[in-house]
Formats: structure tokens, C-alpha cells, sequence
């Protein structure tokens, strides 16, 4: 096997090397994807979508879910909260990196159908957010008002009502999170096949060309032993 990779040289240990990690890398995504998105929708179909006054019948620190249109005072142009990236060089290049520079989360109201809630904490943004560009280095993207949001976090009661301390803030329906959350599954599967396939390759490589080859090495080396030692 020794002579093998010495016969191989660096080029062919490299792309050995190369293929290994890519199957490691891809089924390493998938499975984190896999179970991200499925701890997520795990936790939201456990709790309900309630309404307001629902809200006063809950425990402080009980996980709940709020379904409605986000309400705030806008920060930047129509943005209510957001984050402000800046790119190393400008946008258009392919290869440009973002860098996040401020993350704003003010205290927000979710209006319900039956009332208002109020929303704080250092919450994250996701679904379908605003994204705008004032300069082709810059980027902000949040939430805009009166947008229906699917508002999930830990409940406090506090004097004046409820307070939602929002752990994520889904730009869209409770539908259109579980429907997010799904394609995310199918995503981390394909990850996984790939894995599984290039996986697969490299064992049909391994088996049909390298271990031939480290073979019949050794055998013409052993070959060329006996000959001499005649």
C-alpha cells in the first residue's frame, strides 16, 4: 500500500483527501439541516397559534405562538427593526463578504384580532424580510410595518398585561413557516443523498482501481525480489 501512494504522488492524495472531505462536508449539512428544521417544527406544532386575551390564562416562562401584523416605529426609510451588513467591495463581485455591523431590535406590537401584544428581546428574523440597498456596499434587511408575522418566544406577565420576549419573528404565516421548514428538509436530504452517492463513488473507486493497483505493486515488486535473490 505504501508504494501505491508513493505512486499516486500529491496530486492523487490530494484529490483522495478532497473527495473525503466533500462527503464529509455534505453529510454534515444535511444532518445539521436535518436536525435544526425538525427540532423547529417539533417545537412549534407543540403550542398553539393564541389570541390576546388567551394570552392572560398562560404562565410566565410558557413557550407560545403569536400569529399577526407587526407594529413599530420605522428606523431606517419603512424598516421597524433590521440588520445593517457592509460588504468588503461592492456588491456586484461574485465573491464579496458580508459583514453584519448593527443589529436593531426595538420593542415591537403584534396586533392581534383581539388586542395588541407586546414584543421584545433580541429576537431573530426570518421568512420573507425586506431587503434594501442604499448603496452597493451596503444592505439592510428587517421587517416592515404591517406585515403578518408568525411571532413565537417566552410569555411574561408583567403589571400592565402579557409581554411576548419573541425568540424569532417569521415573516409570514404559521403555514408559511411549516412550509419553509419542510422545503429545508428536502434541501438537507438532497445534502445527504449527494453524501451518500459521492460516498459511494469513491468506495467503487477505492475497490476498483486502488486497491488493484497497491496489488499489483507489491506483486511486481515481490517479482522483481525473487528474481534478483536467482
Amino acid at each position: 500500500m505504501l508504494i501505491f501512494w508513493k505512486r499516486l504522488g500529491g496530486g492523487g492524495i490530494g484529490a483522495l483527501v478532497g473527495m473525503i472531505t466533500a462527503v464529509l462536508a455534505l453529510l454534515g449539512i444535511g444532518i445539521g439541516f436535518l436536525y435544526t428544521t425538525s427540532q423547529a417544527q417539533a417545537r412549534i406544532v407543540q403550542f398553539p397559534t393564541l389570541g390576546a386575551s388567551a394570552l392572560l390564562n398562560q404562565n410566565t416562562g410558557s413557550t407560545v405562538a403569536l400569529e399577526g401584523r407587526i407594529v413599530g416605529v420605522p428606523l431606517f426609510q419603512s424598516l421597524i427593526a433590521y440588520k445593517y451588513e457592509q460588504a468588503d467591495r461592492p456588491s456586484s463581485d461574485e465573491s464579496v463578504r458580508w459583514s453584519t455591523v448593527e443589529q436593531v431590535r426595538p420593542p415591537l406590537q403584534v396586533e392581534l384580532s383581539d388586542g395588541s401584544v407586546p414584543i421584545t428581546g433580541t429576537y431573530t428574523l426570518s421568512g420573507a424580510i425586506t431587503t434594501l440597498r442604499p448603496h452597493d456596499r451596503q444592505r439592510y434587511s428587517g421587517l416592515e410595518n404591517q406585515q403578518t408575522v408568525f411571532v413565537w418566544g417566552t410569555l411574561r406577565q408583567e403589571d400592565a398585561g402579557p409581554v411576548l420576549v419573541a425568540e424569532t419573528i417569521h415573516v409570514g404565516t404559521r403555514a408559511d413557516y411549516l412550509e419553509d421548514q419542510r422545503i429545508m428538509r428536502i434541501v438537507a436530504w438532497i445534502f445527504i443523498a449527494l453524501g451518500v452517492g459521492l460516498a459511494a463513488l469513491f468506495t467503487w473507486i477505492f475497490t476498483r482501481f486502488i486497491i488493484p493497483m497497491a496489488a499489483d505493486s507489491t506483486s511486481k515488486r515481490q517479482h522483481r525480489s525473487t528474481r534478483r535473490r536467482r
